[in-house]
């Protein structure tokens, strides 16, 4: 931290409940500004992961292409095979850039929020947020031409266009603000309702979104790396000591397919959707909780990530000892 200046996050809140017969109904609102200080990765990392170069970007650099250009005069001069020369058109196809050092992400955000219980028994919960981000920190993807003996490989120069043109360079990925502010927003709203005998229903839904199209710093496109479905959407019951110790639980999950971004790899994940069980029982005088239940109960193989493995079922049985209640009784009985 100490290659950044001091930064201050200060933050505001208003929080109003009203009681009425039964229920109670509280409103909250809030005003926060934040800072994210560039990671020790984002400043100093430097890995070769086979198709692109991972590169922190403390001090910045000026010797680059975006890689989209390179991408397009690619294909300038692969077509050209049969159309003749496009050496001209695929140099002019080139983007140089500079980028700036790395400073510290700014966000200010604004939410509000609403929760009331009624007769002890529903319980709402809402809240939205509108975010706004200031030099965000992304990942752009770019080009340096690489030098030899005979050239400088210097980008905005033949040099630099000949050896990129010709595959004689070096991509990078690297971590960069935003010139513009990014917006951000979503909301959460949440209803369970107790309908005795320890048994509650509930459902929820979340919304996430980051507006990440056309965000560029200097010229080059800026990836979010935001990997977030944008709708979720959960739906279950609990039990707790429905008949003696007895409990269980059951959720179902669904998830909206969402854009991921990564140096290894970026594509789309399907929308999936899963479900969770479980049963179990508290044995108060073993001081004990048994467990048997499965995630993904139906093994609905799915990805979480572009380039990860399939996940599948899990079943699982435990046993939790208490430890503490253990251990308060026998003090207690110590001291008697």
């Amino acid at each position: 931290n100490s290659n950044f200046a001091a930064q201050v996050s200060p933050r505001g809140s208003l929080v109003y409940t009203y009681k009425a017969k039964n229920s109670d109904h509280t409103f909250r609102a809030s005003a926060t500004s934040a800072f994210r200080t560039p990671t020790l990765q984002d400043q100093y990392l430097y890995l070769d992961i086979g198709r692109i170069k991972l590169l922190g970007n403390l001090n910045g650099y000026n010797n680059l292409y975006t890689l989209e250009s390179v991408r397009d005069a690619e294909d300038i001069m692969a077509d050209s095979v049969n159309g003749g020369s496009a050496a001209n058109m695929a140099a002019a196809a080139l983007v140089p850039i500079k980028l700036k050092p790395l400073r510290p992400e700014h966000v200010t955000s604004f939410e509000i929020g609403y929760r009331a219980e009624i007769d002890r028994k529903v319980l709402i919960d809402i809240t939205a947020y509108y975010s706004m981000y200031k030099y965000f920190i992304g990942f752009a993807r770019v080009a340096e031409p690489n030098k030899d003996s005979t050239t400088n490989g210097q980008a905005g120069e033949e040099s630099g266009e000949n050896n990129v043109l010709t595959g004689y360079y070096t991509p990078y990925q690297m971590w960069v603000n935003a010139d513009g502010t990014v917006p951000s927003w979503g909301a959460v709203i949440s209803v369970s309702y107790y309908v005795g005998h320890g048994i509650t229903p509930y459902v929820n839904y979340t919304y996430s979104d980051l507006q990440d199209k056309n965000i560029k710093s200097a010229g080059a496109t800026v990836l979010s790396g935001f990997n977030t479905p944008k709708h979720k959407f959960n739906i279950g019951i609990s039990g707790n000591r429905v008949w003696k110790g007895l409990g269980f639980s059951a959720n179902f999950k669904w998830v909206t397919s969402y854009a991921w971004q990564s140096p290894f790899a970026d594509g789309t994940v399907p929308s999936f959707h899963t479900l969770d069980l479980q049963l179990y029982y508290e044995i108060d005088k073993a001081y004990s909780t048994v467990r048997l239940g499965a995630s993904n109960v139906y093994n609905n193989k799915h990805i979480e990530a572009v380039g990860s493995p399939k996940i599948g079922a899990l079943y699982y049985v435990g046993w939790a000892f208490d430890f503490n209640n253990f251990g308060a009784k026998k003090a207690k009985a110590a001291a008697q």
